[in-house]
């Protein structure tokens, strides 16, 4: 990572306060692509960071009562699709509280999967009208 952002530690600390959102996402795929070629302390970063993602979605889950449903799970981000070991993490995850859940990806882009679930909950008077 260091050798990448031309940098020591001490630097790279005072970009990541500096602008978090220019360097976060290009130590990502840095991380993912060490994970992948087997390095033990990236899959454990990777690994732990998938846990906890799946974590937040564990409370949605609970909330909503779904965890004996079946439903897609959806992956949507720009962590996934990344890093096998990251992906795996997280299915892995999702399956300990939701095991019949499908985890995937939408069959859409997000706001047309959101527009398409909407509109298919109208009935059919009030479709028309935004026809």
């Amino acid at each position: 990572i260091l050798e990448h952002f031309a940098c020591d530690w001490p630097q790279l600390q005072e970009r990541l306060r500096a602008n978090p959102v220019q360097v976060l996402p290009r130590i990502f795929p840095l991380v993912a692509q060490a994970a992948d070629a087997g390095a033990a302390v990236a899959q454990e970063l990777l690994r732990s960071s998938a846990e906890e993602l799946a974590a937040l979605g564990e409370r949605v889950v609970a909330k909503l009562q779904l965890n004996d449903a079946v439903f897609l799970f959806a992956k949507t981000g720009g962590v996934f699709g990344r890093s096998a070991c990251f992906d795996e993490a997280f299915e892995t995850s999702v399956r300990t509280f939701a095991p019949l859940a499908r985890v995937g990806s939408l069959p859409a882009p997000v706001a047309e999967y959101a527009a398409r679930s909407v509109a298919g909950c109208l009935t059919g008077s009030v479709r028309r009208v935004g026809s």
